[in-house]
């Protein structure tokens, strides 16, 4: 009774000791493809076979909501190039944010996935409830990061006409809390979605 037992408890043993070494080298893999299609997407003309590698990245390792992230900026990427037609870009920008929806639902509380989720969002003009949630995630879960202050502040000055109120207030709730930390580039950001001229004198504007 004693040794069959052992034999059981060591083949369960044994059996997770293989699960673990092979989740360690799908990993292993997955983070070895990742970074080469990172380093791939600095060439404009490796993009697709970066691509290709995200995609296999993301089969050995599913649920992992960084390949995710990585390659919903891959056709963020992609879909920002030069020359790229209207109905190619907009078909790269669903299958990214397939992969941002991916991300935030694996990782809820990582404010970069929603700020990738919200770029999506803007650049598909879909200014709806997902757009406001991901806006509230970004304020609420990463409040004094630069980089999002910055994001937020220019998408949702971007959309301001499409926003409801509520939206208004976490904007300029943003850009308060930024102008502590980082006034000029704040500043800057506002200053871009100015209408033309708003800094001249009347009558003053194309002088």
């Amino acid at each position: 009774m004693g040794s069959r037992l052992y034999r059981n408890a060591s083949w369960v043993l044994g059996a997770l000791l293989l699960y673990a070494i092979y989740s360690a080298v799908r990993i292993g893999a997955a983070d070895f493809l990742s970074i080469e299609a990172a380093d791939a997407a600095n060439s404009i003309p490796a993009l697709a076979d970066a691509s290709r590698k995200l995609s296999w990245a993301r089969r050995l390792t599913p649920d992992d909501p960084e390949r995710l992230d990585d390659s919903a900026v891959l056709a963020l990427h992609q879909a920002g190039l030069p020359g790229v037609a209207p109905a190619e870009k907009k078909a790269l920008l669903r299958a990214g944010l397939v992969h941002a929806r991916s991300a935030v639902v694996l990782r809820p509380a990582y404010a970069y996935g929603w700020a990738i989720l919200l770029r999506f969002k803007h650049e598909l003009r879909e200014y709806d409830a997902e757009f406001g949630q991901a806006l509230r995630a970004v304020a609420t879960l990463g409040p004094w990061e630069p980089g999002l202050q910055a994001l937020a502040l220019d998408v949702g000055m971007a959309a301001w006409p499409k926003l409801s109120p509520n939206e208004q207030e976490q904007v300029m709730a943003i850009y308060l809390r930024g102008m502590q930390s980082q006034p000029d580039r704040m500043t800057d950001i506002l200053r871009s979605h100015a209408p033309p001229c708003a800094d001249e004198a009347d009558g003053e504007c194309g002088r």
